[in-house]
């Protein structure tokens, strides 16, 4: 899927010819890193903090997570409500803006 690693300081061109390998071992040194593939940009998370600045343990989040299937891998995904807490304690100018649409998808979900 061409990914790459997403580096804040540098554009698309200059982060995508760096040598970057995708591996269990590269993302275990990471503790927040998003990727860029042409299938769109991806965070990947080791850990969720709720409301209150909690991190939430991962058996907290798969009884709430979402399987889907990408390319015929099955992807677990944190569920919603989730992200949202996440989203809230983190307080980013990024964050506050995504958070109106995620609240009105949360308010459409009927679990």
């Amino acid at each position: 899927m061409g990914a790459y690693l997403r580096i804040g300081a540098l554009t698309d061109d200059e982060a995508g010819p760096l040598p970057t390998v995708v591996d269990g071992k590269s993302l275990e040194g990471m503790e927040i890193s998003t990727w860029r593939t042409a299938a769109g940009d991806i965070d990947v998370l080791h850990y969720l903090r709720d409301d209150l600045g909690e991190r939430l343990r991962y058996d907290d989040l798969t009884v709430r997570s979402l399987v889907i299937e990408v390319v015929g891998i099955d992807v677990q995904l944190a569920g919603l409500r989730d992200i949202v807490a996440s989203k809230r304690f983190a307080g980013r100018d990024k964050d506050r803006e995504a958070l109106p649409e995620l609240e009105r998808l949360l308010a459409q979900d009927p679990s």
